[in-house]
């Protein structure tokens, strides 16, 4: 009798750690908004809304690259809050707009004439850079410096935080 109690305790404690552990792991996996993260820019060739073609690696200026989807609400308030903060910028930064997916050109036109947005609109039409960056929130924002400095990713960010990481890791 006493072996059987032993067992049967042992066997909830063995379940108890099981379901625990699960817990835990679905509970860390969420993808979290407004978090930092050091990343490099991979090779990766994607175009614009002419069909250009613009090699990511590339970039030779500090940049701000933001993945968005035009029917995201938050992308494109996040859109309206970079184009206001890089009026004041501009001569220092780029900011590359880079929309997710196979998306039509004519609505990204429709798009930056609508906001008035002074900086290009990219498309990731095969995902192949938004995989290899592991990009999973939109929108999602990249802080990057040239020459092989890590960049920092967040998601929905307001102008006035905005202005702050631009100081920060831009200057």
């Amino acid at each position: 009798m006493k072996k059987l109690i032993i067992i049967f305790i042992i066997f909830i404690l063995i379940i108890s750690f099981l379901i625990g552990g699960t817990i835990y792991l679905i509970i860390n996996r969420r993808p979290k908004t407004d978090t930092e993260e050091k990343v490099y820019l991979p090779e990766v060739v994607i175009h614009d809304i002419k069909e250009n073609q613009f090699k990511i690696n590339k970039i030779e200026k500090d940049s701000i690259l933001v993945f968005w989807l035009p029917q995201s609400k938050s992308s494109k308030l996040q859109l309206k809050a970079l184009n206001n903060i890089y009026q004041d910028h501009k001569e220092n930064i780029d900011i590359l707009a880079i929309a997710i997916g196979n998306i039509d050109h004519n609505q990204l036109s429709d798009i930056k004439e609508k906001y008035k947005l002074d900086f290009p609109l990219l498309i990731d039409l095969k995902v192949e850079l938004t995989e290899k960056m592991q990009i999973s929130t939109i929108p999602t924002l990249v802080f990057y410096k040239p020459y092989g400095e890590p960049t920092i990713k967040y998601g929905l960010i307001n102008e006035l935080k905005l202005e702050k990481l631009i100081n920060t890791y831009l200057k």
